[in-house]
């Protein structure tokens, strides 16, 4: 199997990824024009393929952040799907390091994105292998939904801060993450293990 990634072109990438959102999600989903509108204000739209076949896809749009009186650029991830029968192939990951090169090549340093806590694996992509940060809960973020997913459930998520040009993201996510590490992040440690040797 080879996978490819490459950024969505024509109208025709956008229907696909909107077919491949509605087969993950079910309901309601983004439509294609919306699509074509976000790739054609500068957010970035990659697709990974498997052949011809669509298996996987990211998105995000511009946005900013307030500090102060300052505004700053940044992306706002919206999405990233795989197909069910792609899981587990790291596919993730690669969409979003390909995310983040696109990101990089605009001169913006800053993305981020929400992901449901109740969500373990999204976790271990979000802030184990990707290394983001994460300081901030938002309760019923999205209110209620009736989308197969998250009906009937609270759509409470955790915000993450990805900062695509730090040392810290840049680190092959293989290499483990040292408690030192985290903390110069600004992360609290809310469950420290303590080791038979007392540390």
């Amino acid at each position: 199997m080879t996978i490819t990634i490459r950024a969505a072109e024509t109208m025709a990438d956008c229907n696909q990824i909107s077919q491949l959102e509605a087969e993950i999600w079910g309901g309601e989903t983004t439509t294609a024009s919306l699509l074509r509108s976000i790739m054609h204000g500068r957010g970035t739209m990659l697709m990974a393929l498997d052949g011809e076949k669509v298996v996987g896809f990211c998105y995000s749009f511009l946005s900013f952040t307030e500090q102060g009186e300052q505004k700053e650029l940044k992306h706002y991830s919206y999405i990233l799907g795989v197909h069910p029968d792609y899981r587990n192939k790291n596919l993730g990951y690669q969409l979003k390091m390909a995310q983040r090169e696109v990101v990089l090549e605009q001169g913006i340093s800053h993305m981020t994105w929400t992901y449901d806590p109740l969500e373990t694996r999204n976790a271990n992509l979000n802030l184990s292998k990707l290394r983001g940060v994460c300081h901030t809960y938002h309760e019923s973020f999205y209110g209620l939904t009736d989308d197969p997913l998250n009906k009937g459930m609270a759509t409470d998520r955790f915000m993450v801060d990805w900062w695509v040009d730090s040392e810290w993201v840049s680190q092959p996510a293989e290499l483990p993450q040292t408690r030192v590490e985290w903390l110069a992040q600004e992360a609290v440690i809310i469950n420290p293990t303590i080791k038979e040797e007392g540390q």
